[in-house]
C-alpha cells in the first residue's frame, strides 16, 4: 500500500456506510450496516503489483481473497457488530472470508 493506515473503531463508524444483504448463522437472509471495504482499501492505495488481501481477526484467524475480487464486489463491507468491532459481510464470496472480529487488513 502506498501508506500503512490505522483508524479507531469509533472513526470507522463516522464514515458513510452501506447495506449489505446476507445469509446470517441461521440460514436466513439479513440486512447488515458497515463500510465498504473497498473505501478502506482506498484510502490506503494498493500497490499496482498487489494481487491478494489477507483479512485477520483478533483471534489470529484468517481469510484471503483475489485483490480483484475484493474491488469487484460492490457490497462487502466491514460490518458493525453489535458487541463492537467488525465482520467481514461479503455477499456470494465463500462462508470462509465472512470474518468475525476483522482487526487488520493486508494487501500483498
Amino acid at each position: 500500500v502506498d501508506q500503512e493506515v490505522g483508524w479507531t473503531e469509533e472513526e470507522v463508524r463516522a464514515m458513510e456506510t452501506t447495506d449489505a444483504e446476507s445469509t446470517n448463522s441461521k440460514g436466513e437472509s439479513e440486512t447488515y450496516t458497515g463500510v465498504l471495504l473497498n473505501t478502506l482499501l482506498e484510502m490506503a492505495g494498493p500497490a499496482s503489483d498487489a494481487t491478494t488481501v489477507t483479512l485477520v481477526a483478533g483471534d489470529g484467524s484468517t481469510a484471503e481473497m483475489a485483490l480483484a475480487d475484493l474491488q469487484a464486489c460492490g457490497n462487502c463491507i466491514a460490518s458493525f457488530r453489535n458487541q463492537g468491532g467488525f465482520s467481514v459481510v461479503a455477499p456470494g464470496f465463500a462462508k470462509g472470508v465472512q470474518l468475525k472480529g476483522l482487526v487488520e487488513i493486508q494487501v500483498q
